[in-house]
């Protein structure tokens, strides 16, 4: 639905329209501001690898959002966009030095990361490293109600409701009554049968979010003081905040 206020559209979706799920990729329909999109969600735990069920969370959610909004990946998987497009855009230096580390730390791509991949392919993209949690609740949801989505860091704080440690989510949109539309690749025991898709209110989601203290960009998740904040994704016409 298409809702005028405050002097611009409003995008959002029944959440009666949406399904719960736990298969790897589930389809989602979500409103756009030209008609409807199909976004694939996967789960990190069904990958049948053990580096995607600790740390597949962040290459999900880019796939979700390459596969719908940019040309060419329609048939995007989480393996070949790690294994081929991470390694094309981060180079093969960064990706390598990444992935000869043990497993448990062998860190997904980051968000500084997954900006640069988002703009290879172009999409625009505004990377927010530092916000005070309101302003980011509200710029968060005005930008969603303008049929954009955006890609998130979350960690355990409070009540390890969206993580057990850090994890990354992409958010599609917005349902009528103002709740998020998150695709979470991670199985969620207080979620019951909705687990790719998840309904969370803007407030709830920004307070398990935290920003960046340094100025570094790694490519790779390389700790909490460089791998915070949010990244807000538009296509071509995708109003974007300055």
């Amino acid at each position: 639905m298409r809702t005028e206020g405050a002097g611009r559209a409003r995008v959002t979706t029944p959440a009666g329209a949406l399904r719960p799920a736990k298969k790897n990729g589930t389809p989602v329909r979500v409103r756009g501001k030209e008609g409807w999109r199909t976004f694939t969600v996967f789960s990190q735990q069904r990958m049948g690898d053990p580096w995607f069920y600790h740390h597949g969370c962040a290459v999900c959610a880019l796939t979700t959002i390459l596969r719908e909004g940019a040309a060419g990946c329609e048939d995007l998987t989480p393996r070949t966009c790690r294994d081929e497009i991470e390694k094309k855009v981060l180079g093969e230096e960064a990706f390598r030095e990444n992935y000869r580390l043990p497993l448990l730390v062998r860190m997904p791509v980051s968000l500084s990361g997954i900006t640069r991949i988002l703009d290879a392919y172009g999409l625009k993209t505004r990377y927010v490293r530092r916000f005070a949690r309101k302003d980011a609740a509200r710029q968060i949801e005005a930008h969603l109600a303008r049929g954009g989505q955006v890609i998130v860091e979350t960690t355990a704080f409070p009540g390890r409701r969206w993580a057990g440690s850090k994890h990354t989510m992409a958010l599609l949109g917005l349902t009528e009554d103002g709740r998020i539309i998150i695709a979470d690749s991670a199985d969620r025991s207080w979620s019951g049968s909705w687990q790719r898709i998840k309904l969370g209110k803007p407030d709830d989601l920004v307070r398990a979010m935290f920003p960046c203290s340094s100025d570094r960009e790694p490519p790779y998740y390389r700790g909490r003081s460089s791998g915070g904040g949010y990244i807000l994704i538009g296509d071509a016409g995708t109003e974007m905040p300055e």
